[in-house]
């Protein structure tokens, strides 16, 4: 009876991530995500945050509301609306649903709003990487 050889799923992943590059992509994961954590421009990020939240509750995030009742801070008062395209406002609202509705902690959320941009950071050094060999 003969077999066919697939490769299985970890001969796949140690193809895409060779062992050499394991220390990078993790030493890059854990910077960028402890630098997520703690920082983000504070104007932007209280907009990706407000239209998070107006988004996830059917609001519409192009109208400034006050938001200090929500989060609890004095800094969400009179917030300007976002100037994403629409995908991105969607993305936001899935991103408050999934993180700061559950758990009610502005630096996670902070966070969660990161990963996209996090995740897309580290693809496109594989996708360079893939062009340039």
């Amino acid at each position: 009876m003969a077999t066919t050889a697939q490769p299985s799923l970890l001969a796949h992943l140690q193809q895409v991530f060779p062992k050499e590059d394991r220390f990078l992509l993790l030493s890059s994961l854990v910077l960028q995500l402890v630098l997520g954590l703690l920082f983000g421009h504070a104007y932007d990020q209280r907009i990706n945050m407000a239209t998070g939240y107006l988004v996830a509750t059917g609001h519409d995030p192009y109208i400034p509301l006050d938001l200090t009742v929500v989060f609890h801070n004095p800094a969400f008062q009179g917030m300007t609306t976002i100037g994403n395209p629409p995908p991105w406002p969607v993305v936001l609202g899935l991103i408050y649903l999934c993180s700061y509705a559950i758990f009610h902690n502005l630096l996670l959320y902070n966070l969660a709003i990161k990963l996209p941009i996090i995740a897309a950071n580290l693809g496109l050094a594989y996708l360079v990487r893939a062009v340039l060999k």
